[in-house]
């Protein structure tokens, strides 16, 4: 988006074409002369509808590759943070300032773009929002210079260049590892937004030295969509060093782990189930000797925080296929975020066996679930011949396919 774009965006005129086209084809409204910078303007607000509500809501102003970056509505009003003031150093389309204006008397946010600063304050004015305060900088020069203590210096690094994206916090804009030692001085605590395939155990290791490091997972409708990290400077303690927050269709489910329990369940907390325990025999319509009647799929989140082994544990009962597994249980699980499902048979992953099973029961479509399996779903599709969805359902994980019934749980 251009300064003209933004300009004309604003006016009145422009405004009100918008309005009237919102759920048009942008490219029927293109043919029919409509001014390029409206067309991409009711593209964008119409994908805003499910990630960012609020700002289709009032209308905002969309910049493209912002909106590409930005966090979404559900993931940022996740946030458990609150205080007197809070300090975002990477604004963008400026989300996050949002969400966390809400429990915080002042936020005071970050943006080296003109451009971009100012259409965030805009677009902030159509929010409503007039405790936010956008500066124009770059926040690295900017915290060298600032006087103000926060209770929380939030940071969303940028992930991504021409060329590539970036999983190292050291690679990512702003370098917050080299900005820690001046941010611990200035907040009670330094929240770090990082990439859903971020190692969660290595942030101990490049910010431990500044104080407590705790990580938070988050995904939405089963999805990864972040990892948060949490540095609390020159603090110790035994606090959770992990959570997991699961957002399912609006609803909020939260986990926390200790360090001591992660360490148990690693070494022993869990039972793994043997080959024996999981399918006897193993023969296509033998009678099933599995003893555990339920199979539980761990959300994403769980996966990606390395907690499957400590949620496991905490199961009366129960097994784990593997580390990154599914877990085998005698009851339906307790929580959402554990998708339960009726075991109704099990056996070892042979495709010739299973593809003759299936032609057997006139079953040509399968809904297919993988966890921890060598091989692609659509790899697995073309080896048994079946096509997406059907008549069955199949859970693919280590070597063995489960035969499930949907619980509803």
């Amino acid at each position: 988006m251009t300064r003209a774009e933004f300009e004309y965006l604003s006016t009145s005129e422009a405004r009100s074409m918008i309005e009237s086209h919102l759920g048009d084809d942008p490219l029927e409204m293109a043919l029919a002369g409509i001014p390029a910078a409206v067309c991409t303007q009711v593209k964008l607000l119409d994908r805003c509808r499910t990630k960012l509500p609020d700002y289709y809501a009032a209308r905002c102003i969309i910049p493209e590759v912002s909106f590409e970056q930005s966090s979404s509505q559900a993931t940022g009003s996740s946030r458990r943070y609150s205080g007197r003031q809070v300090l975002d150093l990477t604004c963008g389309l400026g989300c996050d300032a949002y969400c966390l204006s809400r429990n915080f008397d002042r936020v005071v946010t970050v943006e080296r773009d003109e451009l971009l600063a100012d259409t965030a304050r805009y677009n902030f004015g159509l929010l409503g929002c007039d405790n936010i305060e956008v500066v124009c900088a770059d926040s690295a020069e900017y915290v060298r210079t600032l006087t103000e203590r926060f209770d929380v210096v939030y940071v969303d690094p940028a992930r991504r260049d021409e060329r590539r994206r970036m999983f190292l916090l050291q690679d990512c804009s702003p370098d917050v590892t080299a900005m820690a030692p001046r941010l611990a001085e200035l907040a009670d605590r330094i929240v770090i937004k990082a990439s859903p395939l971020f190692d969660v155990e290595e942030p101990e290791r490049i910010l431990g030295a500044y104080g407590r490091v705790e990580t938070e997972t988050v995904s939405v409708d089963g999805e990864c969509k972040e990892v948060v990290i949490e540095l609390t400077p020159d603090v110790d303690g035994t606090c959770p060093s992990r959570y997991v927050t699961v957002i399912s269709r609006g609803e909020i489910e939260r986990y926390d782990f200790t360090s001591d329990e992660l360490k148990a369940a690693k070494n022993s907390g869990c039972t793994m189930a043997s080959k024996e325990d999981i399918c006897g025999g193993g023969a296509v319509g033998s009678a099933l000797r599995c003893p555990y009647e339920y199979l539980l799929l761990p959300d994403a989140a769980f996966v990606a925080s390395r907690t499957v082994q400590a949620i496991a544990a905490r199961i009366e009962g129960a097994a784990l296929t593997s580390p990154a597994g599914v877990i085998l249980s005698r009851e339906p699980s307790p929580w959402r975020a554990l998708r339960s499902y009726k075991i109704t048979e099990c056996m070892p992953f042979k495709p010739k066996v299973l593809k003759k099973a299936l032609k057997e029961r006139g079953i040509a479509g399968v809904t297919l679930i993988k966890r921890d399996f060598h091989m692609s779903v659509e790899e697995v599709r073309k080896r048994l011949g079946v096509r997406d969805g059907g008549d069955a359902t199949m859970v693919l994980c280590g070597d063995t396919v489960y035969w499930v019934g949907d619980c509803g749980v």
